[in-house]
């Protein structure tokens, strides 16, 4: 065993069934946990409020029945659940410090324990930023302001003593932010520039204690005989033939994704495009506005003339690994990603790479591998200049595959292992 302490690892998206789209966060608590299991460099549970799980190492923590179907609640009722799971997570932990050496690790940051109780406790603590989740309600909810600019506001606030007269949601976005970076030994995130992000909010934070740790994939057994027979159905299923190029999104479906602009960017280059491809959009609605994104959706892809676009929901297993491997292209619009699990996912499965330049774009995609772009018209250009040249995709798709292999989610989790170990000493 690497250390001697007990590690509570919190995670509010813990615990559900694989079929639900909980996003990055969900899939990392899961492998985290399987990875440790086998590995064991310490002893840990993981602490979670979803019923659906098996493992040997989760603890379900009772939250109130009507927080459990997490994509579907608004904004104020999972400000709600948070706070819930904070003091659940938190009671727990403490409960756990009166009989033996803890550990903590956090996989959110809204929904984690109370950092500060715990470090007063002497509680040492390593928080995942899944989400800047300052830079994100900037981003979205501000329209782009910049989060250094919203960290140094309420800075001045808590200096004057205002803070307490601020909205909770507020609280639960500045207030429980600060805490985590002011609180944690360590902070972990999965790209360069949300480093940077973070060190331009609290600038006095010793810039060592953010330490880069990329997710890469995880390596699983495939099926391949479920996945070939599962080709051939989704050919008939979507009347797929030979010689149709496919495109293929993946994930939930919420604004940040910024699927529209695949569709926007089809309409526009609609009638120049050299083949008319086919268009998959794999994931289902989530979390605050999911519902009403899809329908948006749904209605742009009915306008598109010549182009067929076809929405398959969430996908696990033979069926989603089926869908990667029948694409000539994996398009990621989105607005805002800290990592991106399925653009390496994509990458592993043979598909060429065209996305929009998120935190881990240019760290995951080469151009030996795909294409970044920075807007809408780029995004546009793009896939005009690749749906021209097959065999220019056949190539970046090889390369693609080439990267993945060397991007493994088992040296992330030892990383991570090594870091608790770490705090765990430091603090006996």
């Amino acid at each position: 065993m690497a250390s001697s302490a007990f590690v509570t690892y919190t995670a509010a998206h813990a615990g559900f069934a694989v079929q639900s789209p909980l996003g990055g966060g969900a899939t990392i608590a899961t492998w985290l946990n399987d990875q440790w299991h086998r590995t064991r460099p310490f002893n840990f549970v993981v602490l979670g409020p979803g019923a659906e799980t098996s493992s040997l190492n989760y603890r379900r923590l009772e939250i109130d029945s009507a927080f459990q179907n997490l994509t579907e609640l608004t904004e104020r009722q999972y400000a709600r659940f948070c706070r819930l799971f904070e003091r659940a997570t938190t009671e727990f932990i403490l409960r756990e410090a009166e009989q033996r050496p803890v550990s903590v690790l956090a996989n959110d940051i809204s929904e984690g324990p109370d950092f500060e109780v715990l470090s007063a406790h002497g509680i040492p603590i390593t928080t995942i930023f899944h989400v800047d989740v300052v830079d994100y309600f900037c981003k979205f909810y501000l329209r782009g302001v910049r989060p250094e600019r919203m960290t140094r506001w309420y800075e001045r606030l808590r200096a004057c003593g205002l803070q307490r007269f601020v909205p909770a949601m507020l609280r639960l976005v500045f207030e429980k932010q600060r805490a985590a970076v002011m609180h944690s030994r360590h902070l972990i995130v999965p790209s360069g520039p949300m480093k940077e992000i973070i060190l331009r909010c609290y600038p006095t934070t010793p810039p060592e204690r953010i330490q880069i740790v990329p997710w890469g994939r995880r390596a699983e057994s495939v099926d391949h005989g479920a996945v070939a027979r599962e080709k051939p159905k989704l050919r008939d299923e979507l009347s797929l033939r030979d010689g149709d190029l496919v495109l293929v999104t993946l994930g939930r479906l919420s604004p940040e994704k910024g699927i529209e602009r695949l569709l926007n960017a089809l309409r526009s280059e609609e009638q120049g495009l050299a083949a008319r491809p086919r268009v998959l959009i794999c994931g289902d609605a989530a979390y605050m506005r999911g519902q009403r994104y899809l329908r948006s959706l749904k209605a742009r892809a009915r306008s598109l003339r010549s182009v067929r676009v076809d929405f398959l929901g969430h996908l696990v297993g033979a069926r989603k690994q089926a869908v990667l491997e029948l694409a000539d292209l994996f398009v990621h619009p989105s607005r805002h990603e800290s990592y991106g699990l399925t653009i390496v996912e994509a990458m592993h499965a043979r598909c060429a790479v065209l996305t929009t330049d998120h935190y881990s774009a240019r760290e995951l995609v080469t151009r030996a591998c795909g294409i970044v772009t920075t807007n809408e018209a780029e995004l546009a250009f793009g896939l005009r200049q690749l749906l021209r040249e097959r065999r220019r995709l056949f190539a970046l798709g090889e390369n693609a595959h080439a990267r993945a292999a060397s991007m493994r989610f088992a040296d992330a989790a030892d990383r991570i292992a090594a870091l608790m170990a770490e705090g765990s000493s430091r603090s006996a």
